[in-house]
C-alpha cells in the first residue's frame, strides 16, 4: 500500500476550499448582477463548505511548513508570505460567514454591498495564496533544468566518471542529512518527502561537489527560483560531507 506524506495530503485537500471560495465569489457577484437572489443562498453554502474545508488544509500546511523549515532560523520569504496569506484569507472567510449567519443572511443596502466587496477581496487573496503555493511547488520541482552560466563552476574533484568519494565523508553526510531533516522535503530511493526535488539520481545529474556545496550555502543563487533554505550556517566539514552524500546517490 503506497504511503503519502503530509505535504502530499496538503496538496490534495487545499484545492477544494480554494475552489469553493472562488465559486462563492462568482455567485455573490452574479446574484445582484443577474437578479438571481437564489444565487446568494448558493454562495452562502459554498462559503460554509469552504470554511470547513480550510481546516484540514491549514493544519496540514502548518505541519508541512514546520517539517520543511521548522529548524531554519530564516525561512524563505515566499513561504512566509504563503502561510500568512493563507491564514489571513481563512480568517476573513470566517468573519464573512459569521457576519452572514448573525444577519440570517438577509443583509441589505450598504451592508449587502460591503459583504460582496469583502467576498471579492477574499477571492483575490485566495488566488494570490494559491499563486504563491504554486511558485513554491513548481520552483522546487524543477530537477531537469541545466545549470545556468552563473551557477556553473569548475570542479577540482570531478573526473570523466564523476568525483572520487570518501566513504567516511559519505557516511558523515548521511548523518548530517538526517539531523537536518532533509528527508522531510527530499526523496531518495522512494523514501522521503516531495516538497523538494528527488535526489535518488542527483550524483548522475550534478556530480560537481563544489557546485553542491555552493548550492547548500545559497540555493537561490545557484538555482534561481529555488525556495530551499540556505544551510550556510553548517560547518564547512559538514557541508562537504553532505555534498558527498548527495552525490553518492546515482
Amino acid at each position: 500500500m503506497p504511503q503519502y506524506s503530509i505535504a502530499e495530503f496538503h496538496g490534495a485537500v487545499t484545492h477544494f476550499p480554494v475552489a469553493m471560495l472562488i465559486a462563492a465569489v462568482a455567485f455573490d457577484i452574479g446574484a445582484p448582477l443577474f437578479k438571481k437572489p437564489e444565487w446568494r443562498v448558493v454562495s452562502f453554502w459554498l462559503l460554509v463548505v469552504a470554511v470547513v474545508g480550510a481546516i484540514p488544509s491549514l493544519i496540514s500546511g502548518w505541519v508541512t511548513g514546520n517539517q520543511m523549515f521548522g529548524s531554519v532560523a530564516d525561512p524563505p520569504f515566499i513561504f512566509v508570505r504563503h502561510r500568512l496569506a493563507a491564514f489571513i484569507t481563512s480568517g476573513l472567510a470566517v468573519i464573512l460567514l459569521l457576519w452572514r449567519i448573525s444577519a440570517k443572511d438577509k443583509l441589505t443596502g450598504a451592508a449587502y454591498g460591503l459583504s460582496i466587496v469583502l467576498s471579492i477581496v477574499i477571492g483575490a487573496m485566495v488566488s494570490g495564496t494559491g499563486y504563491l503555493g504554486g511558485l513554491m511547488a513548481i520552483g522546487s520541482g524543477d530537477t531537469s533544468t541545466p545549470p545556468t552560466a552563473a551557477s556553473t563552476m569548475p570542479s577540482t574533484t570531478s573526473t570523466s566518471t564523476g568525483p572520487k568519494l570518501d566513504p567516511t565523508l559519505v557516511l558523515q553526510g548521511h548523518i548530517v542529512y538526517s539531523k537536518n531533516a532533509c528527508a522531510n522535503c527530499h526523496k531518495i530511493n522512494g523514501s522521503g518527502g516531495t516538497g523538494g526535488p528527488d535526489l535518488t539520481h542527483e550524483g548522475s545529474k550534478r556530480p560537481d561537489l563544489d557546485w553542491q556545496v555552493a548550492h547548500l550555502k545559497n540555493p537561490a543563487k545557484m538555482k534561481p527560483g529555488s525556495f530551499m533554505p540556505a544551510y550556510d550556517k553548517l560547518k564547512p566539514d559538514d557541508l562537504k560531507a553532505l555534498a558527498q552524500y548527495v552525490v553518492s546517490n546515482k
